[in-house]
């Protein structure tokens, strides 16, 4: 014969391939993982955070905002508030000034402000990770044994 070459191994990686099918089941958050991946992503960009910190006390004009978030571009700064808006995070509001239109301003909706306790909460989690040290090195060459 060919002294086992070519042949599938059913030991280990079967049994290994069976027993995380077993785990996945049976961990408490793997429904929320993709919802939880893709709120992270949002909030993760570079300007979101900043645009809504700024327009959490009021609504604010664009001129506005180019100047509260310090270094950000005209440019990304329009991008931010577009995807803020697809998101349903900010809206814009008309701006009066006694019976006359002047502008457009941001604000953040309902849903953005509700944001505000998982936000505190993460960052609350972060400083006490920060506080206890630095996290244990993980050995690159033991993770596949």
């Amino acid at each position: 014969m060919d002294g086992g070459r070519g042949r599938k191994r059913s030991g280990t990686n079967t049994r290994a391939r069976s027993r995380a099918a077993r785990l996945a089941g049976s961990d408490p958050l793997e429904p929320w993982a993709d919802a939880a991946h893709a709120a992270a992503s949002l909030l993760a960009r570079r300007w979101v955070l900043p645009v809504l910190g700024c327009l959490a006390a009021r609504p604010l004009r664009r001129f506005q905002l180019a100047v509260a978030v310090v270094g950000i571009s005209p440019k990304v700064l329009t991008e931010t508030l577009r995807l803020l808006e697809r998101e349903g995070l900010v809206e814009r509001v008309l701006v009066h000034e006694s019976e006359v239109t002047v502008g457009i301003a941001y604000e953040l909706t309902p849903l953005a402000r509700s944001l505000d306790q998982p936000v505190a909460a993460l960052a609350r989690w972060y400083q006490l990770r920060n506080e206890a040290g630095p996290a244990p090195a993980v050995r690159r060459d033991r993770l596949g044994a």
